[in-house]
């Protein structure tokens, strides 16, 4: 059953690129430092030829000027001032929202995809896929792993999840886990069928041996408008790995649909797209003019919101948000969030008609500071401010549902805060009854 939560009326008005309030300075896990560890195992992928997928968009061909870096105030406007109640806002688009909890007691959910059907699939960081069907959670999981690795309190697991363009007619569904091998944890994505009985079958390894740790695994997969598969990598607790192209740590992966290296990479037979980053759970193509964002968490604080292009380098460990000297060949955050922190996990850029206020905004949910965000870059300046705040706890991710609605995620088991009696929680933010 459906319950309805505590309308809240959240609209924001103006820049606010750091909400810490009342939070520690620091992001979802803290620093690593610089870890020494043995040389990383050679990846390895799948390469068996695979169907065309079905075409997609084609870009604006006039894109929307992308705007300049903008420092993250030192201090933190009052939340007050950034929250008007819809009758005090001049926005004729504007539509009130409240919030319905739709599953509760999950154990730490990571990712949630959309089945044609409407139905919902959940992964679990212990290593179980949970089933959402006709808007009720399923007791049983429809499917476990058996070779994922998981500790409670550590950050690897089943994390990514993500359905083939084409999953229509291929039944294609991409899994990103952690697991061990010779004592060490490692990561890599693998792809099933999924037939209409729910079975996973025909298990393909998309690439692995990619390495892993207690923290920073990265984890999120996704499909991009071009048909490849992109695939974020934290630095596994080996920040100066980020930097080597031929070590896949603290980097973006653009695959084909099969494991394969595209030909046109930037990095000539290799599957890296971009590096020097951190740790990465978000990536979204802007919805007019395709170009990717991503969201990463910084060490303590300095939590960046970055424009990837393919073969940049966004600088970690040398540079981390706008501190210390610009370097010309690191490419600077759009935003970053300075000594607070939004230890930023999931997003999405909304293109729905539901919630007009939010259309073309990057939506990003954030961990250690409780809070649900909106980006937004059609103006000179982007602007940041809150959607939710503190109402659910850590956020995991925000996914659009194909009926234009919101679907939040909670990460309240996982040793890092004190969870609720029916954590962690799936929401879905609706229209308000008028």
């Amino acid at each position: 059953m459906h319950i309805p939560l505590k309308r809240r009326t959240l609209f924001v008005v103006s820049l606010i690129a750091s909400l810490g309030l009342l939070i520690a300075a620091c992001s979802d896990t803290q620093d690593s430092g610089d870890d020494s560890a043995d040389p990383t195992p050679t990846p390895t992928t799948g390469v068996e030829p695979t169907p065309t997928p079905e075409p997609t968009p084609e870009p604006n061909p006039e894109p929307t000027p992308t705007a300049e870096p903008v420092p993250t105030p030192e201090a933190a406007d009052d939340l007050d001032d950034a929250l008007v109640d819809e009758e005090e806002s001049d926005d004729p688009g504007w539509v009130d929202f409240d919030f319905e909890v739709m599953a509760t007691n999950l154990d730490i959910p990571w990712e949630l995809v959309f089945l044609p059907s409407g139905d919902m699939l959940i992964t679990e960081r212990p290593g179980t896929v949970r089933l959402i069907q006709n808007g009720e959670l399923q007791e049983d999981p429809v499917f476990e792993f058996e070779d994922v690795v998981h500790e409670r309190g550590a950050e690897g697991g089943l994390l990514g999840m993500t359905l083939h363009p084409a999953f229509s007619s291929n039944n294609w569904i991409y899994f990103y886990y952690t697991y061990e091998e010779d004592d060490e944890w490692r990561n890599r994505v693998v792809r099933f069928v999924l037939d209409e009985d729910m079975q996973f079958t025909e298990r393909e390894v998309i690439i692995e041996n990619l390495p892993g740790a207690f923290t920073h695994n990265g984890g999120r997969i996704k499909f991009g408008p071009d048909a490849k598969l992109y695939v974020t990598l934290g630095d596994a607790q080996r920040q100066d790995d980020a930097q080597n192209p031929d070590v896949l740590v603290g980097k973006i992966l653009r695959l084909e649909d099969d494991g394969a290296i595209p030909d046109d990479n930037p990095y000539e037979g290799s599957p890296v797209y971009a590096k020097g980053l951190r740790n990465p759970q978000g990536i979204s193509w802007h919805p007019q003019t395709w170009d990717l964002y991503s969201s990463q968490h910084g060490p303590t604080g300095n939590d960046e919101f970055n424009k990837i292009e393919p073969g940049a380098n966004y600088g970690w460990p040398d540079m981390e948000g706008f501190d210390g000297e610009e370097r010309e060949e690191f490419t600077l955050p759009v935003l970053a969030s300075g000594e607070d922190t939004w230890a930023p996990s999931g997003s999405t850029f909304y293109d729905g008609d539901v919630f007009p206020q939010w259309q073309n905004e990057y939506l990003l949910a954030g961990l250690r500071s409780v809070t649900l965000y909106r980006i937004n870059l059609a103006g000179d300046e982007p602007e940041m401010g809150p959607i939710v705040q503190g109402e659910f706890g850590r956020l995991r991710t925000v996914v659009q549902g194909p009926d234009g609605l919101l679907y939040l995620l909670t990460s309240n088991r996982d040793e890092r805060a004190e969870p609720g009696d029916d954590d962690d929680r799936l929401i879905r933010i609706v229209p308000a009854e008028s």
